[in-house]
């Protein structure tokens, strides 16, 4: 047999041969393999956009410390009123200014009469008529007095981050990204625990003791932590694997 001939019947052997199994496994999981990456980069777009919420909420919460350290600044209170480290004193109902030109009238009229009694009286009357002035200047005294602030309790943060997730409040329309039925506030990033992904974290900042060098250190606020001036905070948020991402630092 000829070389030929040899190679002509080998050939047409090898056309007529299928697939090989290892061939066949390959071509199916294609379109598995493809299906997962798709998958996994949708998942990954999704918890991307999620992280993006929970940092514009703490955005927002880093907005309203910086409001709050500029009004501190000039001596203000500020929104709401359950964190503001200045509070606003209320006047007595007689500091209205109707109430004290009527108690200013109504001195003078005193006066008036007082004077008139002691030049048509006797001088037992006369000398007793200066008494009157005096009490009607302390009335006026008295009107002019705005009400004492001591009895104004100093807010504290529990109260505070209530009022911050009320209506009204600057995360009042904020929502968890990552678990909608959670608070938007939580009190520390835990991996163990997935409910606090997507939570704002606020951690109080204590300086070292007087004529010792070191850094501010931050840990977990408590709620009974009065909100006072100069109080450092450092906003952070949880990641999806509630990992804790700095937002910022804000002192009161």
């Amino acid at each position: 047999m000829s070389e030929h001939d040899r190679l002509g019947r080998a050939g047409p052997g090898r056309r007529q041969r299928g697939l090989a199994p290892s061939e066949v496994l390959f071509l199916l999981s294609l379109p598995l393999a493809l299906a997962a990456v798709i998958y996994s980069g949708t998942l990954s777009f999704k918890e991307g956009q999620r992280l993006e919420v929970a940092k514009a909420n703490g955005q927002e919460l880093v907005s309203w410390a910086e409001a709050a350290a500029s009004a501190n600044e000039k001596g203000e209170a500020f929104e709401p009123l359950a964190c503001s480290t200045v509070q606003p004193v209320e006047k007595a109902a007689s500091d209205s200014p109707g109430t004290s030109a009527s108690a200013a009238a109504s001195h003078e009229a005193q006066v008036g009469s007082s004077a008139a009694s002691s030049a048509e009286g006797d001088a037992g009357t006369a000398s007793a008529a200066p008494a009157a002035p005096a009490a009607s200047t302390a009335v006026v005294l008295a009107a002019a007095t705005p009400a004492s602030a001591a009895s104004v309790p100093t807010p504290t943060w529990g109260k505070c981050r209530q009022a911050l997730l009320a209506k009204g409040g600057p995360l009042a329309e904020a929502k968890n990204p990552f678990n909608p039925k959670e608070s938007v506030l939580g009190t520390k990033c835990e991996r163990d625990k997935p409910l606090t992904r997507g939570q704002v974290v606020v951690e109080k900042g204590t300086s070292p003791p007087a004529g010792i060098s070191g850094s501010v250190t931050y840990g977990a606020i408590e709620d009974n932590e009065p909100m006072v001036k100069g109080l450092m905070l450092k906003i952070l948020v949880c990641d999806k694997g509630s990992y804790p991402i700095k937002v910022a630092e804000v002192k009161l």
